[in-house]
């Protein structure tokens, strides 16, 4: 497989993964993130690296983020929001909004 199908092969597998959360539910957690003060994310191994670009992101949208664990992680209030990124259907939901 050449490094041009390998790269359509994960484009592919990353729309059918967007494409497979419900619509109203994307909205819903854009409209939570979007009205939030601030936003903690937290996640380990290659799910801690996927939150760690998605806060990237939202801090390029002007957005107050924290990755739980770094060293400049402010202490985690009531009032904000956190999303945990793992595996999802096993332990508790993911998102404490």
């Amino acid at each position: 497989m050449s490094e041009l199908d390998t790269f359509s092969t994960i484009v592919e597998s990353c729309r059918r993964a967007i494409g497979s959360v419900d619509a109203d539910d994307r909205e819903e957690l854009i409209r939570r993130i979007m009205d939030c003060r601030k936003v903690f994310i937290y996640g380990s191994g290659r799910s801690g690296l996927a939150g760690q670009l998605f806060a990237v992101r939202l801090v390029q949208l002007g957005l107050d983020v924290h990755f739980v664990g770094e060293m400049t992680t402010p202490i985690i209030g009531p009032d904000v929001k956190k999303i945990r990124v793992g595996i999802w259907g096993l332990g508790r939901a993911g998102l404490d909004m």
